[in-house]
């Protein structure tokens, strides 16, 4: 009977259910075996063994065949149940896989869900509906052959299936609940962990896609040119000035101090250093040194916004000879777009089998080096999802250079670092943690519930050591480039601020809090200046426009051309840009520090200026309330307090250590996160990612969004043509139109090609939130919640696109 069994079911056409199961199984222990982790990842193992038994419904069987099948065809359940009656009659067995009982449910959420998201674990880990259907069938179909078939390839002892209504109502009800989840911590990452090894091994090899480009490029390219080119790169900078020369003192001791963190075996770190001074090769250099200690290592480096990624990933293309992978909401992938080409030309076997691919490389992280957002990142460790976690396995044995990480939402400096250093531990990957502006990352010991619940989930968690003498070159005279005034006029308004920068003789750059401002504020000065003379920037521009804008901005002060650049945030990390002075409107610490670092960057002045003011609108608000909100505006009344009328960049040291320490550290809440479609308890609008972690409540924290997108009011999105000739958007709205097809491959060129050109088009495709959708602009038409625009005279390359003041637009 045996021999019959091997060769009697399929997993997908043409290929037998064994030999899909032994390749799954090969490909998750590719990604466990070698790892040094205390979890249990035999937990992916079994899950292996399981997964797929349910296909030997007969219906599934048929379906397969292109039979049109009404009946029960679904597998995952059937698995599942088959692990549920397997566990009753092999205790023995499964005793020697699993050392805790929390285990059982672990699997059971595992091969019921592989092809959709992991449940919270209390409120049940079954579909009801699903379930139900699952009893109608069995019923009738409590004889198949399961047990026979995983005879071969496992030996057990034989189970029947059993389809009591007490057994089945019994399973339906499973659930985990707190008190019985001894280990919340483990037990979600080796739940996480196994599920994302399973779907990535199975879509993989379901795909046969034995190709794995992380391994290959990594072999054939990085082990040997990945510290030379980054030497190669250092050696370039020629230009001996005291900047550059404590760049190198920087770089050096942050190395040393790094090769010696290794040799205890640390694997989490921070890298605090003041603006300007030249990150970016600061941490690729510091990859370098944990690559030497370990080759088999990719590198992830992350950053809070888009367009730094894009200026990242043009540094490190040109250093890697173009081996940089840049994944984000924007990033056009030129070979996909490449094999797309020769696709539509040619429709061959072959040429979809590469374009499916280099398209699963790219969803599954699968490369030796890796630009991306924190969106990318940091939603991936908390998801349940099956399309996000595909990328998973690939943050094992990785370093994670985390650039600007103040960028994170305060409550979630310490939380994420806990639970990334906690991952790293665990999957031998290594993360520096990069700021200038030093977030508090110690755990606090206030007994408030958050905090008591945040140490005690993050028992092993100790403080990121830092690389550098931080006070040393904070206070250093090299890094005092500027002096911060407050301007305490009292009623200050948008014409005081014009009449104040119109009075000043230099250039000129205006950080607002909202876009309003930004446009009133240019609409003024546009009165005395010309557009060359003065540039408006802000998020109501398509991003073509904004590079050109940046860009026009720093030839005119390299050509000591007077220039005045109005802005919102945007423009506050990463830019590299160099004003004498800047305005910023009144904002927490963390964000003046970063708008300075745009004041005198290179250090060429005594002391550039920056003026910090507290802009009030016609009704009498501060624009800073409609932006920072809740407890931010106690950050605001920490700055009122502690920034007395003219300080100086190296005197801001002290006080932004004491603001992370006391404001951050002591007074909010630890892992606690303001989202609307969450609750916690009777508040509305908060996501406590401890206790989540805690009840097991992985479809609670897959909810996880960075950004809020209704906080600020309603997205929407406008495509932007070119010319007339653009017709990208009826192109993407024909793609719409298609139906898609039943079959996977036809399916995924059409997703490839819609996601490709959408992508194409973000370029010129405007993102704003207005609190009123009435105030948006005339559209033509709607694609994928893209609109275009309908009359092109709404935007223009001065102003942007033109939407009423009645608006709200803020961000």
């Amino acid at each position: 009977m045996d021999a019959d069994l091997t060769t009697a079911f399929s997993s997908h056409t043409g290929k037998p259910l064994q030999t899909h199961i032994g390749g799954v199984m090969a490909k998750v222990k590719y990604r466990t075996e070698n790892l040094s982790s205390t979890l249990n990842l035999k937990l992916a193992e079994i899950a292996v063994l399981f997964h797929d038994l349910g296909k030997i419904n007969p219906n599934f069987q048929r379906k397969l065949k292109g039979e049109k099948v009404a009946e029960y065809s679904s597998h995952a359940y059937l698995s599942a149940y088959a692990f549920w009656n397997f566990c009753r009659l092999n205790q023995s067995k499964i005793s020697c896989w699993i050392n805790r009982d929390e285990h059982y449910f672990s699997l059971l959420a595992i091969i019921a869900r592989h092809h959709g998201n992991l449940p919270d674990f209390e409120n049940g880990i079954l579909n009801k509906d699903e379930t139900k259907r699952l009893s109608d069938f069995l019923t009738a179909n409590a004889d198949l052959p399961i047990s026979d078939f995983l005879q071969i390839l496992e030996q057990h002892e034989k189970f029947p299936l059993d389809i009591s209504d007490r057994f089945q109502e019994n399973l339906f009800k499973t659930r985990l609940v707190e008190k019985f989840n001894t280990q919340p911590l483990q037990f979600f990452l080796e739940t996480q962990f196994c599920f994302a090894c399973l779907l990535e091994a199975d879509k993989r090899d379901a795909g046969n896609n034995e190709i794995y480009n992380l391994q290959i490029l990594r072999e054939s390219y990085f082990k040997e040119n990945f510290g030379k080119k980054i030497d190669e790169k250092l050696n370039s900078f020629a230009e001996k000035n005291p900047l550059n020369d404590l760049r190198t003192e920087m770089r050096l001791e942050s190395a040393a101090n790094l090769r010696d963190k290794l040799s205890e075996n640390k694997r989490v770190f921070t890298l605090t250093a003041p603006t300007g001074a030249g990150k970016t090769m600061m941490l690729l250099a510091l990859a370098k040194e944990i690559l030497a200690k370990d080759d088999g290592l990719s590198v992830i480096y992350a950053l809070p916004f888009l367009s730094i990624t894009e200026q990242v990933e043009g540094i490190c293309r040109k250093m890697f000879d173009g081996n940089v992978l840049r994944i984000d909401s924007r990033a056009e992938n030129q070979t996909i777009q490449e094999l797309q080409k020769i696709l539509d030309n040619e429709q061959t076997a072959e040429n979809v089998k590469k374009l499916l691919q280099e398209n699963f490389t790219e969803t599954t992280f699968d490369h030796p080096f890796i630009v991306t957002t924190f969106v990318q990142i940091f939603e991936a460790l908390l998801s349940n999802r099956n399309a996000t976690l595909l990328r998973l396995p690939n943050f094992s044995k990785a370093v994670f250079l985390i650039d600007e990480i103040q960028a994170l939402p305060y409550r979630l400096y310490s939380f994420f670092t806990a639970l990334l250093e906690e991952f790293c531990r665990q999957f031998d990957s290594y993360a520096i943690i990069s700021t200038a502006t030093m977030p508090h990352l110690d755990f606090s010991d206030q007994q408030t519930e958050t905090h008591i619940a945040g140490r005690k989930l993050f028992f092993n968690y100790k403080t990121p050591d830092e690389l550098l003498n931080t006070s040393r070159y904070f206070s250093g005279k090299v890094f005092n480039r500027y002096r911060v005034k407050r301007l305490l006029q009292e009623d200050f308004r948008i014409s005081d601020l014009a009449e104040h920068i119109e009075n000043r003789n230099e250039s000129s750059l205006a950080i607002l809090n909202t876009i309003d401002d930004t446009k009133n504020l240019y609409n003024l000065l546009s009165e005395n200046y010309s557009s060359e003379e003065c540039v408006l920037l802000n998020t109501h521009f398509i991003l073509e426009d904004r590079q050109t804008k940046i860009e026009y901005c720093q030839k005119r002060l390299k050509d000591e051309k007077k220039i005045i650049l109005i802005s919102t945030q945007l423009i506050e990390a990463g830019v590299d840009i160099d004003f004498p002075t800047v305005y910023r409107d009144f904002c927490p610490l963390p964000s003046l520090i970063q708008s300075a670092g745009r004041c005198n960057r290179n250090g060429k002045l005594e002391f550039g200026e920056v003026f910090f003011f507290a802009l009030q609108k016609d009704n009498g608000k501060l624009s800073s309330e409609l932006i920072y909100r809740d407890e931010a505006r106690g950050f605001l009344e920490f700055c009122r307090k502690e920034l007395k009328e003219i300080i100086t960049e190296s005197e801001l040291f002290e006080i932004q250590r004491r603001f992370f320490q006391t404001e951050i550290g002591e007074y909010l809440e630890f892992g606690i996160h303001k989202q609307t479609n969450c609750k916690d308890g009777e508040r509305e609008g908060v996501l406590n990612l401890v206790k989540s972690v805690n009840k097991a409540a992985f479809e609670q924290l897959g909810r996880f969004k960075l950004i809020d997108e209704q906080y600020f009011g309603y997205e929407f999105r406008y495509y932007i043509p070119k010319n007339n000739q653009d017709e990208s958007f009826e192109t993407l709205q024909k793609l719409s139109e298609i139906k898609f097809s039943r079959n996977f491959e036809e399916a995924m060129q059409k997703r490839i090609k819609i996601e490709n050109l959408m992508r194409k088009m973000s370029a010129r495709t405007v993102t704003f939130r207005v609190l009123d959708e009435n105030f948006t602009p005339a559209y033509e038409n709607e694609v994928f919640k893209i609109r275009k625009l309908a009359d092109s005279t709404n935007y223009s390359f001065e102003k942007g696109i033109k939407i009423t003041q009645k608006s709200g637009c803020i961000i």
